[in-house]
């Protein structure tokens, strides 16, 4: 006798097919047309904040990977 069991995953993929969170996810892409020139302050808060974005995404990654 075979046995039929349906295959689902535990937790949510990793990778290309993966979706993305939208709590990480920017919802708002501002316009800022061609007249759009930040200083060097404003360019690097962003890079300050882009990578925190990151980390932040890395280690929700992590731990999301050590209960897989």
């Amino acid at each position: 006798m075979t046995e039929e069991r349906e295959m689902t995953a535990l937790d949510a993929p990793v990778g290309a097919g993966a979706e993305q969170s939208s709590e990480l996810t920017p919802t708002i892409i501002p316009d800022y047309g061609e007249d759009f020139n930040p200083s060097a302050e404003e360019m690097f808060e962003a890079q300050m904040q882009y990578e925190q974005e990151m980390q932040a995404q890395a280690k929700a990654e992590r731990e999301a990977a050590q209960h897989f």
